[in-house]
């Protein structure tokens, strides 16, 4: 469950959007060396059996750049529904993101199968909207993001996801995961944090990216499908990395 891109710091388009505006993204960027992944989420245009004609759709113009899947409930799902991963990779997806709240046997079940099935995990413990945590007026106990985290970091996962609008949690969530290696005794692995939440959500890349260690990867949305002129748009944000 190593490296998934090859560059240092990137940014990550997510499209959230139609497959037509994905299309103009994907080929608006295709010569941006700092974009080397795109994120598929749970939009309804990317919904299986949508998936599988979004990938084909922009699989033409990806030119070697991989993808990212944010199947976010995959593992708050109960464990025995894992078996649904190794369909993933049959359209062509690289790696999956799990934001496992559903506790750690679902964590540890469904990371165990999406690495067996050949994908990489990105595992995030802490969203980005307001209100998420239970001290902020949310239903997730405070404790819950560590527990994440380190469980993640000890079964191996080396990637994962923190919230880019909160660059004081960006650090703390990677001094976590760089203390749990050490008890792994695994502290010279390389590890990646993936960060939504800028632009729309209050995040500035360069204030995260001033906290987020050598190896993170920009996740901007909202930014990208408004944009009128998206390769301009997207080297701008390239730059603040």
């Amino acid at each position: 469950m190593g490296t998934l891109i090859s560059a240092s710091r990137t940014i990550i388009p997510a499209l959230d959007c139609s497959i037509p505006r994905a299309l103009e993204i994907v080929k608006a960027v295709r010569e941006i060396e700092l974009i080397e992944a795109f994120k598929l989420g749970s939009w309804e245009g990317t919904l299986l059996p949508g998936l599988q004609l979004y990938v084909d759709a922009i699989r033409p113009f990806l030119d070697g750049k991989r993808l990212i899947y944010d199947h976010q409930k995959g593992a708050t799902d109960t464990p025995e529904l894992e078996d649904a991963l190794p369909a993933l990779l049959k359209v062509g997806v690289h790696a999956v993101i799990f934001f496992p709240f559903g506790g750690g046997e679902t964590q540890e079940r469904w990371t165990q199968a999406a690495a067996q099935a050949g994908l990489t995990v990105l595992v995030g413990g802490h969203m980005t909207q307001e209100r998420f945590l239970w001290s902020e007026g949310g239903y997730v106990h405070d404790s819950a993001p560590e527990l994440i985290y380190r469980r993640a970091a000890a079964q191996g996962v080396r990637n994962f996801v923190v919230p880019g609008n909160k660059p004081e949690l960006v650090l703390k969530y990677k001094q976590i995961i760089e203390d749990e290696l050490r008890k792994q005794g695994c502290e010279r692995d390389e590890f990646g944090l993936y960060a939504p939440g800028f632009i729309k959500q209050g995040g500035v890349i360069t204030e995260t990216g001033a906290v987020a260690g050598e190896r993170w990867h920009a996740i901007v949305g909202s930014a990208l499908i408004n944009a009128q002129d998206i390769e301009a748009t997207a080297r701008e944000l390239a730059n603040q990395l």
